[in-house]
């Protein structure tokens, strides 16, 4: 479903990062343009009840220019890690910074100093940003001495400020492209190659357990032994025990398509619904479990940018309707003055 009409007010745009918080859709950088090598230093927010979308910069005093993103949200709060270009005087190499959506303010978390830090993460061409426990980990891939490439782990505790390295045991994930993952039940999920599973990109599943710091590949599973094919540039989004994967390139081969697995039981399924046209380098985002937001990216056989579309993955509930009504409605002044404070603040 396209939703051209909404007042979405920036420019089409690839490689971004999406997430979201309640009925929130979070937007960061990105590139307009797929030969634009200049990173969008900025965090939109759009509120998908009332359909309006807000720009809030990151201010000059912590504006850096990194490359490849990652962003996580915990309660209100979005968090945005990447590498620097070039390492600031002090030897920083990476930008950590927080936004705070119940205050609109930012905080520069990569100037915090404890006495007593040893460690601080190393640069990384590509990241994961997740939460657990108390904690933001970074999980991404570095340059080794020999010049080849490893995956690194590495958290900052939010209670004492500290880095620390993260152990990994057993054989670790292979990323060719972009990270991916979600924590589940207390270990991180995520697709990638291991040592022996080759090219069936996703029909093994790593997981890495925060008990014994040790990474595992269990096999997945479908009822009609239909997999996702292998792709790369496609887009990842999380909901509750759900991993859903869209579009992306193959050899030769561009998908629009839509597939969900459950990591209750690591079982496929490939939704009904598609992009309208095949897309890579887009970003998705789930919104109250029960609608799929998909923006940005292109389809890479044209170079056009992507559409926005919304679709429905369960029938969303009768209060959510009533605040989508009531928001768009041409009497909301006046309808407004007949709530309580709590549902006017939701329609804000």
């Amino acid at each position: 479903m396209n939703i051209d009409h909404e007042s979405f007010a920036f420019e089409e745009r690839i490689g971004l990062c999406v997430t979201s918080i309640r009925q929130y859709l979070i937007i960061y950088g990105g590139r307009i343009g797929y030969l634009n090598t200049e990173t969008c230093n900025e965090l939109w927010i759009y509120n998908t009840i009332n359909g309006t979308c807000r720009r809030y910069p990151v201010p000059d005093e912590i504006s850096r220019k990194n490359t490849n993103s990652s962003i996580c949200t915990v309660e209100n709060k979005v968090y945005l890690f990447g590498s620097l270009l070039r390492p600031l005087p002090d030897g920083t190499t990476y930008s950590l910074v927080s936004f705070d959506t119940s205050n609109f303010s930012w905080q520069d978390l990569s100037r915090f100093t404890n006495d007593d830090q040893q460690y601080s993460p190393p640069r990384m061409l590509e990241s994961l940003l997740f939460y657990h426990d108390d904690s933001l980990y970074i999980l991404g891939r570095i340059e080794h001495v020999r010049g080849d490439f490893i995956v690194s782990m590495c958290k900052l505790s939010l209670l004492t400020n500290i880095w620390s390295p993260v152990e990994q045991n057993g054989p670790t994930p292979i990323y060719i492209h972009e990270f991916n993952g979600t924590v589940f039940n207390n270990k991180l999920y995520t697709f990638g190659f291991t040592q022996g599973d080759g090219p069936e990109q996703y029909r093994f599943i790593n997981i890495f357990d925060f008990y014994n710091n040790t990474w595992t590949s269990r096999e997945t599973k479908s009822k009609t032994q239909m997999y996702p094919e292998p792709r790369f540039l496609e887009s990842f989004a999380y909901s509750r025990s759900y991993i859903f994967i869209s579009g992306g390139n193959g050899l030769g081969t561009y998908f629009s398509d839509i597939w969900r697995i459950d990591l209750e039981n690591l079982e496929w399924i490939k939704l009904e619904i598609t992009h309208e046209r095949s897309v890579s380098m887009h970003g998705m985002a789930i919104i109250d479990d029960c609608y799929l937001y998909s923006f940005g990216g292109m389809r890479v056989e044209d170079y056009t940018p992507n559409t926005f579309e919304r679709f429905i993955l369960r029938p969303p509930t009768l209060y959510r309707l009533c605040l989508e009504y009531i928001s768009r409605s041409p009497d909301l002044r006046s309808l407004t003055d007949f709530l309580p404070a709590s549902i006017v603040d939701e329609l804000d």
